[in-house]
């Protein structure tokens, strides 16, 4: 489905995007240096968007089950809500390069709906688990319940589907820098094809490959941490 939704999207965005000669005349020349920057500062504005979203609907779902229904609606629904976002990027980057807020916003609300659905269905299961239940009965806060037992074990099933989604956004946010005239990776990459210069071209497949790498180690750092099922078992 993302797949579906991200092709359509670059074909609505480069359908409505202004021509490419005006794009680069208007762009400044960056190093790979702070285009990594930009570019980093955009998708990790845009992941915590998507992640607080999938929280703040997953804890509010059972008590408001009208905001479950409207997020399972636009899970099902992902591929429109991808080009919405691609047009909504286009359209508020007409004029310029617009501040990396409202853009974030717009690129996080697909990959928010995406993990919002999915974690919504594994709180639920979770609280349904025969430990949550017991607990529950014992007494315990509801809130802890949720924040200290059910919400960590649901995000923790989802790890794979996270990442997941999160290696779209990251395409998303290169073909909208590309799209929109932002300064970062993706026009950079852009241009590098355009001029066929293979050592740029080098140097910034290496520097994905070393964020991608980084990635991977801090998510199963994070979760041999939060998970004690996969954690070392300690030396007497």
């Amino acid at each position: 489905m993302p797949a579906v939704g991200s092709l359509l999207a670059i074909v609505v965005a480069g359908a409505l995007a202004p021509a490419p000669g005006a794009d680069a005349s208007a762009r400044p020349g960056d190093g790979i240096g702070s285009a990594t920057v930009h570019t980093l500062t955009l998708f990790l504005l845009a992941a915590a968007v998507a992640a607080l979203t999938a929280v703040v609907v997953a804890v509010t779902a059972p008590a408001v089950p009208v905001v479950g229904a409207l997020v399972s609606v636009a899970a099902r629904g992902l591929p429109v809500v991808i080009v919405a976002s691609a047009a909504i990027v286009v359209a508020v980057t007409r004029e310029g390069p617009v501040h990396p807020l409202p853009l974030g916003v717009v690129l996080a609300a697909p990959a928010g709906v995406a993990m919002a659905a999915r974690l919504t269905d594994a709180l639920t299961d979770e609280q349904r688990q025969t430990s949550v239940t017991m607990a529950r009965t014992l007494g315990v806060a509801p809130r802890r319940l949720v924040f200290g037992r059910a919400l960590p074990a649901a995000a923790l099933r989802l790890v794979p589907a996270f990442a997941a989604t999160l290696a779209w956004l990251a395409v998303a946010v290169l073909a909208a820098e590309t799209l929109t005239g932002r300064s970062g990776l993706g026009p950079l990459t852009v241009d590098a094809i355009a001029a066929d210069d293979t050592a740029r071209l080098q140097v910034l497949a290496a520097v994905a490959v070393a964020l991608v790498v980084a990635a991977w180690l801090l998510g199963s750092m994070a979760r041999t941490v939060a998970d004690p099922r996969v954690r070392p078992a300690e030396r007497p």
